[in-house]
C-alpha cells in the first residue's frame, strides 16, 4: 500500500514564472534561498497558467483571476470572454433570448439601445469581436 504525506502546503507565487536562468530573468538575478530550499527538499510542480489550460485561447497569457479560478475548480473553466466567442463562432449568440428581446423591443418601440463594456483585443475580459456582433 502507498504511503501518503499527511500534510500538504499550496504556495502559490503570483507573478513568478519559470523562466531561463539568465541576466534576463529577475528571479534569478535576485536569489531566493527560502524557495530555493524549499524546492531541494519537497516534492514540487509547476502549472501551467495560460492559454487553454486555464480556460483562454491558446497562447493567451493568463492572470491570477483565471489561474485562482482553475485551481479552485480542479478543473478547466473556458472564461467567459472565450465563452462568448465561441457563442459567435456556433451562431447561438444570435439566438440568445435576453439579447433578442432587447432588440425586439428598441425596434417596436424605436428607441435607443445604449452599450457599455469593455473594449480590447487582450481576451482575458473582453473583445473587439464582441461588440462587432452586437452591432451585427
Amino acid at each position: 500500500m502507498p504511503r501518503f504525506c499527511s500534510k500538504i502546503c499550496l504556495i502559490i507565487l503570483d507573478g513568478w514564472g519559470i523562466g531561463k536562468k539568465d541576466f534576463s530573468n529577475a528571479i534569478h538575478r535576485a536569489g531566493t534561498p527560502n524557495i530555493d530550499w524549499i524546492k531541494k527538499y519537497y516534492p514540487m510542480i509547476s502549472l501551467q497558467a495560460s492559454g487553454i489550460a486555464v480556460g483562454l485561447p491558446f497562447n493567451k497569457a493568463g492572470n491570477s483571476e483565471v489561474g485562482h479560478l482553475t485551481l479552485g475548480t480542479g478543473q478547466i473553466l473556458y472564461q467567459y470572454s472565450v465563452r462568448i466567442s465561441q457563442s459567435i463562432q456556433n451562431g447561438s449568440f444570435f439566438q440568445n433570448p435576453a439579447l433578442l428581446e432587447i432588440y425586439n423591443h428598441v425596434k417596436k418601440n424605436n428607441s435607443t439601445l445604449h452599450l457599455a463594456g469593455l473594449l480590447s483585443d487582450n481576451i482575458v475580459h473582453s473583445s473587439y469581436k464582441h461588440l462587432i456582433a452586437l452591432l451585427d
